[in-house]
């Protein structure tokens, strides 16, 4: 194995560079879609609904993309006469069938979260008297239930 793929499959890259990658990427790009010259400002850290959304997102292709590797494992059984083959066959059937059963309530509590976060910078996230975000409920909040969305997303 590579140093890179060893480095990619380490829980270092999935669980801290992915994520908080992912949210300094936004970042970045948020602040490049400014006019040019414009100094980084406030609002270009809010990118926290957008990864849960981006994380949700993922999980659903993932989900489908299980589905259709489940649905090949059901087609395969029926096809396969060896015990041995059908035995590998069911095992992984079972687990493909437990980890979408799971995959449901993930996907409805990302949306719940996401449905908070959005609420919660409508409601408290915004100063009225200058029109912009506020740091904690504007910000700091939402970006970290996304980066902890990015971080669910990559465990699986």
């Amino acid at each position: 194995m590579s140093d890179f793929t060893a480095f990619i499959g380490s829980p270092i890259c999935r669980y801290l560079f992915f994520p908080i990658g992912g949210c300094l990427f936004g970042i970045w790009v948020k602040h490049e879609s400014r006019p040019a010259g414009s100094k980084l400002e406030r609002d270009d850290f809010a990118v926290g609904l957008d990864l849960i959304r981006s994380s949700l997102l993922m999980f659903l292709a993932l989900t489908c993309e299980t589905a259709t590797d489940l649905s090949a494992t059901y087609g395969s059984i029926d096809v396969v006469a060896g015990s041995v083959e059908l035995t590998k066959l069911g095992a992984h059937a079972r687990t493909l069938s437990e980890w979408m059963s799971v995959a449901g309530l993930i996907i409805f509590f990302m949306c719940l979260a996401l449905f908070m976060a959005a609420r919660l910078v409508s409601r408290c996230g915004w100063d009225r008297t200058h029109s912009r975000l506020r740091l904690l409920p504007g910000i700091v909040v939402p970006d970290l239930l996304g980066i902890l969305s990015l971080c669910l997303v990559a465990h699986y």
